[in-house]
């Protein structure tokens, strides 16, 4: 700081100041001036006004002063800033051949938030008061919000690893979320299981099948509605990707699984398959088990309101999910099957347990699915759907 230089707010008392000759320069007394400069805000990088009281012999030199002030203000020497808006597009970018689609979708809608509030601000100027001040300001379900915030955190912290300063939301708090009471599980009981089924396919026959198929097989979505004829096979499904809006990749845990074909679900999609062969259903010559009305991978709207329609049909009021049917199975799993069993048929395993969940064999696998006595939840399959003596399983691809 130079000798004579005092810090001056910027609303400043009634006074009459004197203008001189020099830009930026006003006399408040003899030998004391008023400095208007140009400054950076620290945490905008925007131009704004800031003011600076001196003593000075003279308007030269008060001028001179303020020439000097204004080299130490806009020196360059200083290292780059980075703006949030800039630095998570960079941050996304980077992440992106590792991340699956759908979790992309989730950083990338996260950081639209992020941004929004907070875009302008340097990376190394954001404080947690300006990081709960955002999560205040968000709409929407706390467990939303609280997914939002996780992304916010690991955009930080990396950010943090790289300057070596600590995170400022290392300490930020998520919302509190209402635990659910048992009776707001996303789980159905064995008899409302069957209710359910009983409605779909007899109110929206289209979906009977692929909700059957999540049911018996524990599948997620998006593995469910990948699978293609080749990977069935004889008494077993084999689960090697999943699509999440159309865009195929790897399962949800990076790992192949093969999971039991029962004979009731077998029938059922043979009766399905034959269903899109008589009509050339789009999707066919791709190989695809439940292609969408115009051969594209499906998406959920149309399976959700059948689904609905059918728990409302059994009589189920509360909320449950097409994921609710995975958890389902590996309820009804439990109560005959070791849980390693279970693990190996649903593929609800860490990337790390997957070497021991493949030791498995695939007659035990096969022998926890046959405890569930599928034939009293879906009933004896038509006689058109019952496989001759020497029949092949439901795959291959016809045209």
């Amino acid at each position: 700081m130079l000798p004579g230089i005092t810090g001056h707010p910027r609303h400043l008392e009634e006074i009459t100041m004197i203008k001189t000759k020099y830009p930026g320069v006003q006399r408040i007394a003899p030998g004391r001036y008023q400095l208007r400069l140009k400054k950076k805000d620290p945490r905008t990088g925007k131009m704004r006004d800031t003011y600076r009281r001196v003593d000075a012999q003279s308007d030269v030199h008060a001028s001179e002063t303020r020439a000097q002030l204004l080299r130490e203000v806009m020196s360059p020497s200083a290292p780059a800033r980075v703006r949030v808006a800039d630095a998570a597009t960079s941050w996304l970018r980077s992440k992106l051949s590792t991340l699956r689609p759908s979790t992309r979708d989730t950083y990338a809608l996260a950081l639209d938030h992020l941004v929004n509030g907070l875009g302008d601000f340097y990376v190394d100027a954001v404080t947690l008061q300006d990081l709960a001040t955002w999560r205040d300001s968000m709409v929407g379900k706390p467990v939303t919000i609280n997914g939002r915030l996780r992304v916010a955190k690991t955009f930080f912290a990396d950010m943090s690893a790289d300057t070596g300063q600590a995170s400022p939301a290392a300490r930020l708090r998520t919302l509190p979320v209402p635990e659910r009471t048992d009776d707001e599980s996303n789980v159905l009981s064995r008899e409302e299981l069957t209710r359910v089924l009983h409605a779909l396919r007899a109110d929206s026959p289209q979906w009977y099948p692929l909700i059957l198929t999540l049911v018996l097989t524990g599948m997620r979505f998006g593995e469910a509605t990948a699978l293609e004829w080749d990977d069935i096979k004889d008494d077993r499904i084999h689960v090697v990707r999943a699509q999440v809006r159309g865009k195929v990749g790897p399962t949800k845990t990076k790992t192949r699984r093969t999971v039991p074909l029962l004979p009731e679900l077998a029938a059922i999609l043979r009766e399905h398959r034959l269903d899109l062969v008589r009509r050339q259903a789009p999707g066919l010559d791709e190989g695809r088990v439940f292609p969408s009305a115009v051969g594209t991978y499906l998406r959920t709207p149309g399976v959700r309101k059948a689904f609905i329609k059918a728990l409302a049909a059994a009589g189920v009021r509360r909320r449950v999910t097409l994921h609710g049917m995975r958890r389902t199975l590996n309820n009804e799993l439990r109560k005959s099957a070791d849980g390693m069993v279970v693990r190996a048929i649903t593929g609800h395993v860490t990337e790390a347990m997957t070497e021991h969940y493949s030791h498995v064999a695939f007659e035990e696998r096969l022998a926890a699915v046959a405890s569930l006595r599928v034939g009293t939840l879906v009933g004896t399959p038509s006689t058109e759907a019952k496989r001759p003596a020497g029949a092949a399983t439901p795959t291959g691809r016809d045209n």
